[in-house]
């Protein structure tokens, strides 16, 4: 078991941050998601640095991790290749800058999985992140109706960009609400207390209203992809037999609420944007094509090291002028003017953005973690002698497959809050094996 007093920091500052960072004073600084990403570089270092200190000053016995159960074997591996990746770039000091995020993130990872959480610590910091998304889902609807008190009006524009409650763009905003629903969800078949159900719902509906509100499609083709995973971790979970039947049951009543949100409330609501004309607006989906194209012309240029993190920005337009030098590529000409002449920050797939700036080596790292993440989640649901603990965890894997699907799109993994509740999330399903082999010493 790890130090008491170990744990104990890493869950004050863990949980800190997580009820501070959403609500970091955006109008005194930048953007929301650079103020957001700022503050939980700062906070995070400090964190890490002071347990390091504590460790080293202090006679404390962390949990000695072997390689088959420690998943940092595979996260040391990633950020070696990442550093690698950037030193042969051409430009490390701004690659290094750029992933500096991104090590934070993987450093509180690590602090989360050494301090062994238990499953009751996992329970208290799920509840607050589902507390800080329903509060800004709250906000989020609020800005729907043209009610803003924080500072955000600079933010929004006209159509669906209302409604961007404390993240500063609707899809930031899903990328951190919609892994919550299939925790709510995971929650309210778990317990059978009449007033927990009641926060449940009232919190899920909150979460579903926003996200519909807001008009991201992201979202909802997260919950079609996530939610049937849940379910068959359920059953697995139970130690059932598959019945496919069952469980195309239970996705089915669980989106029949979801359209019902999604239909009948919008009617009522009245979003600032026309449903209609979101659905069938074509060109954002086409930009990213175009995008995923550029990313993949810069990984056939450097296939094994990548061009180094944060530098698809950079190389954007070079990539971009030879690419349409070529004349059978001009029938793309009218993507470019979609941007207005403005270079995406991101790819808007994180797997194309991971390979084109790391290479194939370092996207075959990352993938083996995601790999890791869910076999080793598997493995612990098959277990039945813990079943009581691991009630928590389908939620968790699902949760964490919602983010994933979202990247397909988006970049989850490059914004502070929904970046953070990733890492949070593959702690923790890692944390179930872990104390299970203290345990079973």
């Amino acid at each position: 078991m790890s130090h008491p007093i170990f744990k104990r920091i890493v869950l004050i500052s863990i949980s800190s941050l997580i009820i501070s960072a959403p609500f970091f004073l955006y109008p005194l600084f930048e953007r929301p998601s650079l103020s957001q990403m700022h503050y939980i570089m700062v906070c995070g270092a400090a964190l890490i640095f002071g347990i390091a200190a504590a460790v080293f000053i202090f006679p404390i016995k962390i949990f000695p991790l072997s390689p088959k159960d420690s998943p940092l074997i595979l996260v040391g591996l990633y950020t070696a290749a990442l550093i690698i990746s950037a030193f042969f770039s051409g430009s490390f000091l701004f690659s290094l800058k750029e992933m500096l995020f991104l090590l934070v993130c993987m450093g509180l990872f690590a602090a989360l999985v050494i301090a062994q959480i238990t499953p009751a610590d996992m329970n208290k910091i799920l509840i607050l992140l589902c507390a800080v998304g329903a509060v800004s889902a709250i906000y989020g609807i609020l800005q729907n109706y043209g009610i803003e008190f924080l500072g955000y009006a600079a933010e929004s524009k006209k159509g669906k960009l209302n409604v961007l409650s404390i993240f500063g763009h609707p899809n930031y905003l899903a990328a951190y609400l919609t892994p919550l629903l299939p925790i709510h969800i995971n929650a309210f078949l778990n317990t059978t207390a009449r007033l927990k159900r009641c926060l449940i719902i009232a919190s899920s509906f909150l979460l579903a209203f926003c996200l519909a509100l807001a008009g991201t499609r992201g979202a909802w083709l997260s919950l079609i992809l996530a939610m049937p995973v849940l379910f068959i971790l359920r059953s697995k979970m139970k130690n059932i037999p598959f019945d496919g039947v069952k469980i195309a049951g239970n996705v089915f009543k669980t989106f029949i609420i979801l359209a019902v949100i999604a239909i009948l409330f919008l009617t009522l609501a009245a979003p600032r944007y026309s449903l209609r004309e979101r659905l069938g607006d074509s060109m954002p989906l086409l930009s990213r094509f175009y995008s995923w194209r550029m990313a993949g012309e810069m990984l056939k240029d450097r296939p094994f090291l990548g061009v180094g993190y944060g530098r698809y920005k950079v190389l954007y337009w070079d990539y971009v002028n030879q690419f349409q030098m070529r004349p059978e590529n001009r029938i793309y000409d009218y993507l470019l003017n979609y941007g207005k002449g403005v270079p995406p920050i991101n790819v808007h797939n994180e797997f194309f953005e991971i390979a084109a700036e790391s290479g194939i080596i370092g996207f075959a790292l990352f993938m083996a973690f995601l790999a890791f993440v869910f076999l080793r989640g598997w493995e612990t649901l098959a277990n039945p002698k813990r079943q009581l603990e691991n009630q928590i965890l389908p939620g968790i894997l699902a949760g964490i497959l919602c983010i994933l699907a979202d990247a397909l799109f988006n970049f989850p993994l490059h914004q502070p809050l929904s970046a953070l509740l990733f890492w949070i999330l593959a702690a923790f399903s890692f944390s179930f094996r872990i104390e299970r082999a203290a345990h079973q010493k």
